[in-house]
């Protein structure tokens, strides 16, 4: 994740493994919100953390993701179908994609290059978009 200091900072694997082991038994998955933090600092210049604020932003995002994956079960189905609604719109058009699925987009690619930049999008970020978002584990 990129600092406030324009320094790059990752967690320790010690510190990955303790968030793991907090959020055991939770619907939280650690590696991908790392992933959805560093995104979110890289988007977002004016609000990237310092290096001794860093370590309770991620235990913050990952609280709430926890109390997110808590909603009603009839709620994230709605969500999720808004989400698919909305992303069937916006395949239609370059302009409406999200930057996540810009950023991820192999829809041009095809054989090897295809499976390539695939599985590094898998590796680097845990998605890649082909007309329709997709998810590692």
């Amino acid at each position: 994740m990129i600092l406030n200091d324009g320094n790059d900072w990752e967690p320790t694997p010690e510190m990955v493994l303790n968030w793991k082991e907090k959020f055991k038994g939770t619907d939280v998955n650690v590696e991908r919100e790392l992933v959805k933090m560093d995104l979110w600092c890289d988007a977002n210049p004016s609000k990237r953390k310092t290096p001794k604020g860093i370590k309770s932003f991620c235990t913050r995002w990952l609280i709430n993701a926890e109390k997110q994956n808590g909603q009603s079960i009839e709620l994230q189905k709605h969500q999720e179908q808004e989400f698919s609604r909305r992303l069937k719109k916006r395949q239609s058009s370059i302009r409406e994609r999200t930057l996540e699925e810009s950023m991820c987009d192999i829809t041009w690619l095809t054989g090897d290059k295809y499976l390539m930049m695939k599985q590094y999008y898998l590796d680097k970020v845990g998605c890649y978009f082909d007309g329709e978002m997709h998810y590692g584990s």
